[in-house]
């Protein structure tokens, strides 16, 4: 008999939540993501969620950036890859 942990493919993303104002300028290690609507709809109907590793310990951080979501999308294929998260004016993109 197969576990549910065979064939779900929706993994829980593991590790202490932080800030993302906590690692601006900071280079992280970017393992994963997920998407969800928002349980806060402002001006993003979505909230994103990243996994990453930061100074050798797992973390995640949620955001509704629009930039930092089509950024993932766009180079999901590249997962894990090294960033770090800038703030530009009014938004917070990869570099």
């Amino acid at each position: 008999m197969l576990n549910f942990s065979d064939f779900a493919d929706e993994k829980p993303l593991k590790g202490e939540k932080m800030r993302i104002k906590e690692i601006l300028g900071k280079e992280i290690i970017l393992k994963a993501f997920r998407l969800t609507a928002s349980k806060y709809p402002s001006d993003s109907d979505t909230c994103l969620m990243l996994q990453y590793e930061l100074e050798g310990e797992e973390h995640v951080t949620f955001t509704s950036s629009k930039v930092l979501a089509n950024q993932i999308q766009k180079y999901q294929e590249h997962l894990p890859f090294k960033t770090t998260l800038v703030k530009v004016d009014r938004y917070i993109t990869m570099s």
